[in-house]
């Protein structure tokens, strides 16, 4: 042991002791040694694996979507997801390319996106948003907690390492979005105005 490892040679107790305890804590498997942030972008391809899938379950009425000839997903706030989302740019929702946007301020062309994307980051502003999306034919999807509650149709909430999601029906129904039997199974059910 001493030809391969000569630290061991050290006559101070105290280095001997800081190695012991660092290889404890190595081969433990200790969370101190371990622990790291979560990875972001782990979560914001999750996000958007999940935003894209639940485009496939919603039927929007042909006043909004059977005219356009692109799919507007709009993005508000949430700069972490950028990256992830621009895997979606050119895929289809109900045979139509789904272009991004990413919005700035509510001012900029919402009226015209299928879908809204609110991120966390904006929760100060969510609620003038959603009013003025209220009565609108766009899907609107948040990370906020609370936002199903204030008035968002999905809600994406996570438990740990897993997302899950919240739907406000009501609001859904009043944009006169249908919302499929399948996706109403696998959400958690909020009742809010």
């Amino acid at each position: 042991m001493n030809l391969l490892f000569p630290i061991w040679n050290c006559r101070s107790g105290a280095v001997r002791f800081s190695l012991w305890l660092i290889l404890c804590l190595l081969c433990s498997g200790s969370k101190a040694v371990y622990a790291a942030p979560p990875d972001t972008s782990q979560e914001s391809r999750l996000k958007t694996a999940l935003i894209y899938k639940l485009t496939k379950f919603v039927t929007w009425p042909e006043r909004s979507a059977g005219m356009a000839p692109m799919f507007v997903l709009c993005v508000m706030g949430g700069e972490e997801m950028h990256d992830a989302l621009q895997v979606l740019e050119n895929r289809q929702v109900n045979n139509r390319s789904i272009r991004l946007l990413f919005l700035d301020s509510a001012e900029q062309e919402m009226e015209q996106c299928q879908l809204v994307y609110f991120s966390r980051n904006g929760r100060a502003r969510i609620a003038t948003y959603l009013g003025r999306l209220r009565d609108s034919a766009t899907l609107t999807v948040g990370d906020a907690e609370g936002f199903a509650g204030d008035g968002g149709m999905v809600e994406i909430t996570q438990h740990g390492r897993r997302l899950g999601f919240d739907i406000n029906l009501s609001s859904a129904k009043r944009s006169g979005l249908s919302l499929a039997a399948p996706l109403l199974d696998l959400a958690n059910i909020v009742e809010a105005p």
